[in-house]
């Protein structure tokens, strides 16, 4: 709701007249909750969960029981060859054990002899269950487990997303905030060397100042047209960019008016939202999303190991059925006879490789992904903690400029102070007022920009960190 009214906001902002009394500050936070809101690549990002979630899905349909009907005829020459009508119930588990009721009926002149059953069908209860190969782990398993893991991998993806979206909106927001602040700047330091020039012009009509300081004063006045002119090409440029990420619940772009305007000096520049550095560094290892991702490929890469070294162990099938005929099976418990007395059918089969190539070469080359893996984690994580630190360290003495650049300002506005004074009274040159104008104009500039980069380091420590969006 609170977006909603927000849009509606900008867009009216856009048809009003930017005048002074019009003007409405647009906020950070306001923009974060937009972009998090409407923006289609948090919209995309949103996504990644219920994607895990189809995979795992995906994945537990191995587990699914498993109705099979099958109905064979052969009919030649008026003569009936055979029926057969076989019908399975199959229900898998977790451990490997397969669960099997079915409910076979034959009959035919050409029948196989080993698929004749009774007049009424043949019914049977049994199981399959590996007893080597498949016994701990099994391809059904594996896929599964590394599913499951997909749903970390896609909050990690998740975060990882938006942390670089976020990160991008306030590298926008501000660069649109300091390109207005420039241009204010412009704006005020050309109507200054206008105000100079037309009291020059004064008095060189009244014959009280020669003619060639109001050429000069015009000169000025010229040069800070053209800066203001490029300046407010560059605001608009940057606010064009900013737009980017105004989005409504439609899904439609939103632009801000000319009434709409950033955050400007020191609002929303504080460092009280900055953890201590070991915090940082603490969040970092634990929760910056490619560590997590690493992480998760690691135990993906693990399952695979255990499934490569499983595939080293022989086969061996063991399968048992009790039969019985008709449907006696499922209606009469005592259908049941001992197991391997009467009315059984049972196989044990076995196979396995003589070199087991194929199954030591994947064991090996799985072994070798992992500890690339495992070495890659190491270097990212180093990497990521380092990245914190030169932020941290960037943002520290952004603060130390900043400092400085406010006594270096307040020095300079008496420089001019006292520049004019001299040059009301005769004592100096146009051409020093100027300079001393100009460096004034330049001190407020740089100030807006150490400012405005301070701004931006507050956001890259929360992304280094890997936290932007929890922050």
């Amino acid at each position: 709701m609170k977006n909603a009214f927000l849009l509606i906001w900008l867009c009216i902002g856009s048809i009003l007249p930017a005048s002074a009394d019009s003007l409405s500050i647009l906020r950070l936070e306001d923009v974060y909750g937009i972009a998090l809101s409407n923006h289609p690549i948090a919209r995309q990002a949103q996504l990644l969960p219920d994607y895990a979630k189809a995979e795992i899905r995906t994945a537990r349909g191995a587990f699914d029981p498993l109705l099979k009907s099958d109905v064979n005829n052969k009919s030649f020459n008026n003569e009936e060859y055979w029926n057969i009508w076989q019908n399975s119930l199959t229900f898998p588990t977790w451990y490997g054990v397969d669960f099997r009721v079915a409910y076979d009926q034959t009959d035919g002149k050409y029948l196989d002899p080993e698929a004749t059953t009774p007049a009424g069908g043949l019914s049977y209860v049994g199981f399959s269950v590996p007893i080597g190969q498949g016994l701990l782990i099994d391809n059904r398993r594996a896929t599964l487990r590394q599913a499951q893991l997909l749903t970390t991998q896609a909050t990690a993806d998740k975060v990882k997303a938006i942390n670089k979206l976020l990160l991008q909106v306030n590298k926008d927001y501000w660069d649109w905030s300091f390109t207005y602040q420039r241009m204010l700047l412009h704006r005020e330091s050309l109507g200054l060397a206008a105000q100079r020039f037309d009291a020059i012009r004064n008095r060189v009509l009244l014959g009280e100042q020669a003619a060639i300081d109001s050429l000069e004063a015009l000169i000025e006045v010229q040069n800070r047209e053209n800066t203001l002119n490029q300046s407010t090409m560059e605001f608009n440029n940057a606010r064009l960019v900013f737009a980017n990420h105004l989005w409504s619940d439609e899904g439609q772009p939103v632009e801000p008016g000319s009434a709409v305007v950033p955050q400007t000096g020191n609002e929303g520049m504080s460092g009280s939202n900055i953890l201590p550095l070991e915090q940082l560094l603490d969040s970092a290892k634990a929760q910056h999303p490619e560590i997590i991702t690493l992480q998760v490929r690691i135990d993906q890469l693990e399952i695979e190991r255990k499934l490569a070294a499983e595939k080293l162990r022989p086969k061996l099938n063991l399968e048992y059925n009790f039969l019985s005929p008709g449907t006696e099976l499922f209606t009469d418990p005592d259908a049941y006879s001992p197991i391997l007395s009467d009315n059984y059918k049972f196989g044990l089969n076995f196979s396995m490789p003589i070199f087991l190539r194929a199954e030591r070469g994947k064991l090996g080359a799985t072994k070798i992904k992992l500890e690339q893996t495992r070495f890659q984690q190491q270097q990212v994580s180093r990497d990521i903690l380092n990245q914190v630190r030169t932020a941290y360290n960037e943002m520290n003495t952004l603060s130390q400029q900043i400092r400085v650049q406010e006594s270096l300002q307040v020095n300079a506005d008496k420089m001019l102070e006292g520049e004019l004074i001299k040059f009301g009274e005769g004592e100096s040159f146009l051409f020093l007022v100027n300079n001393r104008e100009n460096a004034v104009i330049n001190s407020e500039i740089k100030l807006a920009e150490l400012r405005t980069k301070y701004a931006k380091s507050i956001a890259y420590i929360n992304w280094a960190a890997g936290n932007l969006i929890s922050r």
